[in-house]
């Protein structure tokens, strides 16, 4: 089951997603103007989609590359047709995938 939040100060919004299960667990994807920054984990797609929906879509940050942060990326570039970007380090780790669980 997810909770949902939306953040929304100085101009930076955000929603974030938690999960209340065995281990509570939170995640926030943020907006700045048309930057999104970082895309959530995988398994929240179809509550983060309607954010990246709401406004248009210039670029997309990732702040590194666990699945928290970086798990709807392929999708939100299909969305958007917009490549994330990232360090040297987290494109280097995208590029070449990794496992998760």
């Amino acid at each position: 089951m997810s909770l949902f939040e939306r953040v929304n100060y100085q101009g930076v919004e955000g929603i974030r997603c938690r999960r209340k299960n065995s281990v509570n667990t939170s995640f926030i994807t943020y907006r700045i103007g048309d930057t999104i920054i970082d895309t959530a984990p995988a398994n929240q797609w179809q509550f983060v989609k309607p954010f990246f929906q709401e406004q248009p879509i210039r670029q997309i940050l990732l702040t590194h590359h666990h699945e928290d942060h970086s798990g709807n990326a392929a999708r939100l570039k299909a969305l958007s047709g917009i490549t994330p970007m990232g360090s040297q380090g987290t494109c280097l780790i995208m590029e070449k995938g990794f496992p998760f669980h």
